[in-house]
């Protein structure tokens, strides 16, 4: 059975109409570690179904595809062309695109390697109880390259105006976020107000993110 993760979001009723009002949505976005340069964090969860008590969970339950699109700013990710892999596993990219796996891979990692001349944009999903398996990050994987990549337990939350379908690249955000750190613990709760942001009184697990910081620095570590 996969190790299952929680965060508990508190807002007052006015802060939760508010939001409605404005045609706000969750968003979350999950950290990953690569050695792969030049990839983008996308959106994991978008939910508009927030009320005064939200829970967002998760499982390390993960998948990777390969698409064909470009990595481009508020491009939303094809990831139909996928297959489950766990930590440890090699998920091999065939000439024709096609995906299979083993498990021969590097240890606490998942290996996409690509057998052919052709390029593609890959990454790795993780299923949430919010939103299922949606992806994480979109990494270029050239021809004949391998990826590797490892999710992290850290989430970036932040609520934007307007729906943002899962699997969108988004280099940057309008409004404050919270990076929560959820490394060697299950469980995580913070509060949020419509005018003065996001708390978690003051715990070092939690930062706070200004609008229109740069999330590929927050959100995909480099090897």
């Amino acid at each position: 059975m996969s190790t299952s993760y929680e965060i508990d979001i508190t807002m007052s009723p006015d802060s939760v109409q508010k939001l409605k009002q404005q045609g706000c949505s969750l968003l979350a976005f999950k950290a990953v570690k690569t050695q792969v340069s030049n990839g983008a964090p996308t959106v994991w969860v978008s939910a508009s179904n927030f009320l005064t008590s939200t829970s967002l969970s998760w499982e390390a339950s993960y998948s990777a595809y390969i698409s064909a699109q470009t990595i481009k700013n508020q491009v939303t990710i094809n990831t139909n062309t996928n297959v489950s892999a766990d930590l440890g596993y090699n998920v091999l990219v065939d000439q024709y695109g096609n995906l299979s796996t083993n498990t021969n891979g590097a240890q606490g990692t998942i290996s996409i390697i690509n057998q052919a001349a052709t390029p593609y944009t890959t990454g790795v999903s993780q299923y949430s109880d919010n939103g299922g398996m949606q992806p994480l990050c979109a990494l270029p994987l050239n021809g004949n390259f391998m990826g590797q990549v490892t999710p992290i337990e850290k989430v970036l939350l932040v609520f934007s105006t307007g729906i943002i379908n899962t699997g969108t690249v988004l280099y940057s955000i309008s409004s404050a976020g919270m990076l929560i750190d959820l490394t060697g613990v299950n469980n995580r709760g913070v509060a949020f107000d419509i005018n003065t942001g996001w708390d978690a009184q003051g715990a070092a697990w939690a930062k706070q993110i200004a609008p229109n910081v740069a999330l590929s620095p927050l959100l995909i570590t480099q090897n």
